[in-house]
């Protein structure tokens, strides 16, 4: 079976090992919380009242041998950088670490962090993004300036067919699906000749300055 790790439950920590926990996956919950690792073990296999910023801690759970470590130890920049960096030194493959601040992620990333998030950073962009931007529904940012956005149709595709939009000619955009809303249905890489709809949804990929460009034709 799968097995991962997360250290540190607070809310972010505590829902992870909980997805976890709920795709049917092998999780190891860590804190030095007791209250917070006994709500854990109510769904976890293995709920742990540790601290993981001792190597010799890591190395008896055995956490380098995890598919992926998520590390979220609230404002402990400290304990999350010490922890990263013997995980690391032990060979765990994918350590995945929250941070709270672009200084914080810089150093996370020179100790050898795989990948470093900040939720409220990119729960702040997305919601202030959805709020300026009313026709983008949602977007996953990509590397290089690429991102996947789910947008409404505006003046320039509505009533157009796939080859007249122009699409990929004149904006460089590929597009991955619709969603239909009526009828209701999903459709993969749609013929040339589908007509966009007001009730449509469309999933579409690339740079952020031509998907931009495509949006800023219906203001």
């Amino acid at each position: 079976m799968r097995r991962f790790a997360v250290i540190g439950l607070g809310n972010f920590g505590f829902y992870a090992a909980k997805t976890f926990a709920e795709e049917g996956v092998e999780v190891i919950a860590i804190d030095t919380n007791p209250e917070r690792v006994n709500a854990a073990a109510e769904f976890v296999e293995q709920a742990v009242v540790a601290n993981a910023s001792d190597i010799e801690v890591l190395q008896k759970l055995e956490l380098a041998e995890t598919e992926a470590v998520i590390i979220s130890t609230g404002e402990s920049m400290q304990q999350s950088i010490l922890i990263t960096m013997f995980l690391k030194e032990l060979k765990a493959r994918n350590v995945i670490v929250k941070a709270v601040s672009e200084d914080h992620a810089r150093v996370l990333e020179h100790v050898g962090a795989d990948k470093v998030v900040m939720p409220e950073k990119e729960t702040a962009i997305k919601t202030a993004r959805s709020l300026s931007t009313p026709n983008m529904i949602d977007f996953v940012p990509l590397m290089e300036d690429y991102m996947i956005a789910e947008i409404s149709p505006g003046r320039s595709l509505l009533g157009k067919s796939l080859e007249e939009s122009e699409l990929r000619s004149k904006y460089h955009i590929q597009l991955l699906a619709i969603k239909e809303i009526l009828p209701d249905r999903f459709i993969f890489v749609p013929p040339a000749d589908y007509k966009f709809k007001d009730s449509d949804i469309i999933i579409i990929l690339g740079r952020k300055e031509n998907i931009d460009k495509l949006r800023s034709e219906d203001r």
